[in-house]
């Protein structure tokens, strides 16, 4: 039982790997070691991954920092470039989450909120490395799963699947065992004599007559609300498509 969740993406422009880190929360070598984690995750999508943080987003919110970024660092003149995003704030304690290009598709709004469920612990800590190291492994893999597709799924689940496929496979193998062991042909007509049978005494007694009532559930038509699983959220101020946004820690 092997499902595929990784698809091809095809390449808008060149991708890059980076991590800018003017709040100076990671060391040298933890910026190296989420650049390389980066690379390797975006080379086999062809994607762009940025890690930003700041302590000052000047005019507007951490998610207008975030597109004007994309603008102007991201994107070139004439194609959008497919990116995911991560801002921090931490002068307001906010971090952006942005799919850009066709991760705008793949990296939904409902995509991008379960990566900030899986980062909201370690950021509220203070473990923004780790983190990060888990933003890189959550948005890659909720990123590969086709567009109507729910990550959480347990049946896409490795462990599920091997599960599912011993039960499978032993289900197989006790119905093979049971069926090599001969048909039973014994039944209680095999020790009755027919001549000698017969109904001793029959008699019916009335007991008793109930009526239950049950009311009819009223039909519910109104629609909750909630973010589509496919699909960007919104338009940037530079016209181009994204999803996700921010959300506080």
């Amino acid at each position: 039982m092997i499902i595929v969740l990784l698809l091809p993406y095809s390449v808008s422009a060149e991708a890059a790997y980076k991590v800018i880190d003017d709040a100076q929360l990671f060391s040298k070598e933890e910026i190296d070691s989420l650049t390389t984690l980066a690379e390797k995750k975006g080379k086999k999508r062809e994607i762009s991954y940025y890690i930003l943080t700041t302590e000052d987003t000047g005019s507007g919110d951490i998610e207008d920092f975030t597109d004007q970024f994309y603008h102007a660092e991201i994107q070139t003149d004439d194609k959008e470039v497919d990116a995911i995003v991560l801002a921090i704030d931490m002068k307001h304690r906010e971090v952006d989450i942005g799919g850009f290009g066709e991760m705008a598709d793949y990296l939904s709004d409902e995509r991008v909120d379960m990566v900030h469920d899986d980062i909201a612990n370690d950021l509220s800590s203070g473990s923004y490395y780790k983190a990060m190291e888990t933003f890189l492994d959550s948005s890659y893999k909720y990123s590969g799963f086709k567009l109507d597709a729910n990550p959480k799924n347990p049946l896409y689940n490795i462990f599920v699947q091997l599960l599912l496929a011993i039960i499978v496979g032993g289900g197989i193998v006790w119905s093979m065992v049971n069926q090599a062991g001969g048909k039973v042909t014994t039944n209680r007509r095999t020790y009755e004599n027919s001549n000698q049978s017969k109904v001793l005494r029959h008699r019916d007694r009335y007991i008793r007559t109930s009526v239950t009532k049950r009311r009819n559930p009223k039909q519910n038509n109104s629609s909750g609300g909630g973010r589509s699983g496919r699909g960007g959220g919104r338009m940037t101020s530079g016209g181009s498509r994204r999803s996700g946004g921010k959300r506080g820690f």
